[in-house]
């Protein structure tokens, strides 16, 4: 998980598919996150895991717009 302005100033996780999934933020350059963490990772399917993963986002990058 890092922090880029790419996402806002959000956080972004780094997939071991080796592409980027948004965390917490809004995208504010096209192609830099191939999706949603929350949707394209978790499915919805573990809805606690991915809101651990969003706090703790929030926490570590706390200048998402």
């Amino acid at each position: 998980m890092a922090c880029s302005d790419a996402v806002g100033g959000g956080a972004y996780l780094n997939a071991s598919d080796g592409k980027n999934y948004l965390l917490t933020g809004t995208i504010t350059e096209p192609g830099f996150v191939q999706g949603n963490a929350g949707t394209d990772l978790w499915d919805g399917e573990d809805g606690d895991a991915y809101a651990m993963w969003v706090d703790a986002g929030a926490k570590f990058c706390p200048d998402q717009a």
